[in-house]
C-alpha cells in the first residue's frame, strides 16, 4: 500500500472540484446532469451531507473532473 502524506481521499478531491466549479455550473444543473438529488447536491455544498453515499461523491467527481473513476487493486 503506497503511504502519500500529500495524497486526499476522494471526498476531500469531489469537495475542491466542486467548491471551484464555474459559476455557469448551479446546484441544479448539478443535480440534472448527474442525477443526483437537488437536496443531497445542497447539503453536500453547505458541507451538511455529513456522510455522503460513495456513489454520489464518485459521481460527483466524474461529472466535475471530466473523467472516469477506474478503481485499481495493488497486488502485494
Amino acid at each position: 500500500m503506497q503511504d502519500n502524506k500529500d495524497s486526499k481521499d476522494l471526498l476531500n478531491i469531489t469537495t475542491d472540484l466542486f467548491e471551484n466549479r464555474p459559476i455557469k455550473l448551479t446546484l441544479k444543473k448539478v443535480s440534472e446532469e448527474t442525477g443526483i438529488p437537488y437536496n443531497w447536491v445542497m447539503k453536500f455544498s453547505s458541507g451538511k451531507q455529513l456522510n455522503p453515499s460513495f456513489r454520489n461523491v464518485v459521481a460527483l467527481l466524474e461529472y466535475l473532473s471530466g473523467k472516469k473513476l477506474v478503481l485499481t487493486s495493488e497486488e502485494s
